[in-house]
C-alpha cells in the first residue's frame, strides 16, 4: 500500500551521543547505551518535535526501551529502528511525515580465558613446570582444578576439558589439553585460550609390571625374560634350551603340559607373571624316556600317552595319560572356520561325532587322535551404534555429550515405538530430538528440574552409567568399594550394580571418578561389556578396506577394538553366550 502524505518526509539518522552512527560493534557483555534520533528538513540535523518510537527485530540479542537506550543481550546481529511520528502544525514549512530511520547492531562474543593456576592432570599438580605420576597406561587423562576468567556473573557457563597423552608409556610425554565451553550463555563467549599443552613424566610403577620367563624343565641354558606392563602383548620367543637325547616339543604354562601351550610366535596378553615351560619329547637314541617312566630299577613302569586334538594340518596335544585315566574331552582348541561352530570330535578324520564336549572316556594303551567336526553356527546381527565426524574422526578421547549418549542407547533399541517426553530445551527438528525424546518416555533417561535436558552438556562417568542400568532394566546393587561413591548418592546404586555386573572399572588409584566427564571410548567399553559385544580381531584384519575406519582411531589405541565394534555393524556367529563372537560379514 502507497501512503500519500501533504507534507515533506524528513531523512531520519541515529546517534550515539554527538556521533551519527549507521552500525555499531560491540560485544557481549559491554554497557548499555543511549541513542537518540534527529531528522533534517533541508538545514542540517535537528531533534524532532514529535514522539519517537525504538523497536528491534532481534530483541532476543539486542533490546530497546521506549527511551532510546540499548542493551546487548546476546551474541548476534540486530537492527534498532527509530520511528518519528508526523507533525502536523497546519504549515507546510514547520510540519513533516512520519518516518523512520535504522541502525545495524553487531554484538560479538566476549572473549575469556582458562585460569590454569590450579590445574591437575590424572589428579597431580604441577610441580617446577611438569606433571608427574607413575605408568598406568592410560592415555586420555582427567583433568581438575581449571576455572574461567571473564564470565559474567550468574551466567550459565562452564568449561568442559579432557586431555590425551602422545604416548602412555615411560619418559617425557605431552598432554595437549582441549577445553571447551557449555551452558546455556556459552555460545556468547570465545575462549582464547582453548588448547594447552603441558609436559608430564611417567615414571616406572612396578606394581604394573609382570614377567614372562622360560623353564628350561630339565633342559640346559638359559634364555632372557620379558619384563612387559600388565596388559601388553607378549610374543613367544623361539627356544634355545638343549636337553641331551630329547626334541624341543612347544611351551606350556605347566611342567607336565597340562596347562595353556604356546609355540614361537605365539601372542596374548598377559596380565600377571607367567613361567613357560620347555615340553620335551624323546628322539628315540639311547637315554630317552621314550615316554615311560621307572620306579626301583624297573620294577614298575608306566607308559604315558597323548591325547591329539586335530584340525586340518593343527594340532594340539593334551598333556599324558596312562591306561585307564579318566579323560575328559575338551572344547574348541582351534579358530572355527567362519560360519562354523564346534559340533563334536571324531575317532576318524571327516568322520561323525564320537565325542561331545564334556564327555569322559578311559585312556587305552596307546595315543588317541581326536578330530574336530564342525557343524554350521546361527547368524545374529549386531548394529552399529556410534558413527564418526564428517571430517573422518570418531574423537575416541573426547567426551560424549548427553545428546549423543541417548542417540546411542536408542540406536541399540530394539522397539522404538511407545510415548515419548518433550523438554524445553529439544527442539522436535533437532537430530537428537526423537532420541532423547523416545528414551525418556521409556525412562531410561530424565531431565532436570527446570524442565530441561541439556542436550549439549558434556555426560558424567556417574550420569552415563545410571543411563546404561536403566536401559538394561537391571537391578541397582547394594555394596560398592570406590572411595569416591558415597552411600548417600543418587548414582551409589547404579555404580554399584554396574560394578557387580562387570561393566565398569574404575582408575588406578581405587577411585571411580563419577563426575568426571567420561570419553567416548569409555563409553563403548561399557556399552559393549554391557551387551555382550567384542571385535573378532582376526576378521578384522583380513577385512579391513570394507570396515568404517577413522584417522584418529589407530590400532594401537587401548579402546580400538572396542569402537571398531561399535562403529561397524555385522553378521556373527558363537559357539555360546560365554564365547567371543566370530564375524561372518559386515554390514
Amino acid at each position: 500500500m502507497i501512503t500519500i502524505t501533504k507534507y515533506k518526509v524528513p531523512n531520519v539518522s541515529i546517534y550515539e551521543g554527538d556521533k551519527r552512527v549507521t552500525q555499531l560493534v560491540k560485544t557481549y557483555g559491554d554497557l548499555s547505551v543511549n541513542l537518540n534520533a534527529k531528522i533534517d528538513l533541508g538545514n542540517g540535523d535537528e531533534s524532532p518535535k514529535s514522539e519517537v518510537t525504538w523497536t528491534s527485530n532481534n530483541p532476543g540479542v539486542v533490546s530497546v526501551d521506549e527511551n532510546g537506550t540499548v542493551t546487548f543481550l546476546s551474541k548476534g546481529n540486530a537492527i534498532i529502528t527509530a520511528t518519528v511520528a508526523e507533525h502536523d502544525t497546519g504549515n507546510p514549512d514547520t510540519s513533516y511525515a512520519q518516518a523512520q530511520g535504522r541502525v545495524e547492531i553487531v554484538v560479538n562474543p566476549k572473549e575469556i580465558t582458562v585460569n590454569e593456576t590450579n590445574l591437575t592432570l590424572n589428579g597431580v599438580s604441577e610441580n617446577n613446570g611438569t606433571f608427574t605420576w607413575p605408568y598406568d597406561g592410560i592415555t586420555s587423562i582427567p583433568v581438575g582444578g581449571v576455572t574461567l576468567d571473564g564470565v559474567i556473573s550468574d551466567d550459565d557457563v562452564t568449561v568442559n576439558s579432557s586431555a590425551v597423552l602422545d604416548n602412555a608409556n615411560e619418559g617425557k610425554r605431552t598432554a595437549t589439553i582441549t577445553y571447551t565451553l557449555t551452558g546455556i550463555k556459552a555460545d556468547n563467549y570465545k575462549l582464547v585460550n582453548n588448547l594447552s599443552t603441558k609436559e608430564v613424566i611417567i615414571t616406572d610403577n612396578p606394581a604394573n609390571m609382570v614377567v614372562l620367563s622360560y623353564d628350561a624343565n630339565g633342559g640346559n641354558g638359559s634364555m632372557n625374560s620379558q619384563r612387559v606392563h600388565k596388559g601388553d602383548q607378549v610374543t613367544v620367543s623361539a627356544n634355545t634350551f638343549t636337553r641331551d637325547h630329547y626334541i624341543f616339543d612347544g611351551w606350556n604354562t605347566q611342567p607336565n603340559g597340562n596347562g595353556t601351550s604356546y609355540k614361537a610366535g605365539d601372542t596374548f596378553v598377559i596380565d600377571q607373571n607367567v613361567v613357560l615351560y620347555a615340553q620335551w619329547k624323546s628322539d628315540g637314541s639311547s637315554g630317552g624316556d621314550g615316554g615311560s617312566s621307572s620306579s626301583g630299577g624297573g620294577s614298575y613302569t608306566s607308559n604315558t600317552y597323548w591325547v591329539r586334538y586335530h584340525n586340518d594340518d593343527d594340532t594340539e596335544r593334551d598333556g599324558k595319560f596312562i591306561p585307564g585315566e579318566t579323560v575328559t574331552v575338551k572344547g574348541n582348541v582351534f579358530t572355527a572356520p567362519v560360519g562354523k561352530v564346534l559340533a563334536g570330535w571324531s575317532l576318524e578324520e571327516d568322520g561323525k561325532v564320537d565325542y561331545k564336549v564334556g564327555d569322559t572316556f578311559r585312556m587305552p594303551g596307546s595315543s588317541v587322535d581326536l578330530y574336530a567336526v564342525w557343524k554350521d553356527a546361527e547368524t545374529e546381527s549386531h548394529s552399529a551404534y556410534i558413527s564418526g565426524y564428517p571430517d573422518g574422526t570418531v574423537g575416541p578421547d573426547k567426551t560424549i555429550t548427553r545428546a549423543e549418549a541417548a542417540t546411542m542407547f536408542y540406536n541399540l533399541l530394539a522397539d522404538k515405538t511407545g510415548d515419548a517426553k518433550t523438554f524445553t530445551d529439544v527442539p522436535a527438528n533437532q537430530w537428537y530430538a526423537k532420541a532423547v525424546m523416545t528414551l525418556a518416555g521409556k525412562g531410561v533417561i530424565s531431565g532436570y528440574p527446570d524442565g530441561t535436558f541439556k542436550p549439549d552438556a558434556s555426560i558424567t562417568r556417574a550420569e552415563f552409567v545410571t543411563m546404561a542400568m536403566n536401559f538394561a532394566n537391571a537391578e541397582k546393587g547394594t555394596a560398592c568399594s570406590f572411595p569416591d561413591v558415597p552411600q548417600n548418592m543418587w548414582y551409589y546404586g547404579a555404580i554399584a550394580g554396574a560394578t557387580q555386573n562387570g561393566w565398569i572399572s574404575g582408575y588406578p588409584d581405587g577411585t571411580f571418578g563419577p563426575d568426571r566427564y567420561i570419553t567416548r571410548a569409555e563409553v563403548t567399553s561399557v556399552i559393549n561389556r554391557m551387551e555382550n559385544r567384542a571385535a573378532d580381531m582376526s576378521f578384522m584384519m583380513d577385512h579391513l578396506d570394507e570396515l568404517r575406519t577413522f584417522s584418529d582411531l589407530s590400532f594401537g589405541h587401548w579402546a580400538y577394538g572396542s569402537m571398531m565394534e561399535a562403529a561397524n555393524g555385522h553378521d556373527y556367529t558363537r559357539a555360546d553366550q560365554n564365547s567371543y563372537e566370530s564375524w561372518v560379514d559386515i554390514h
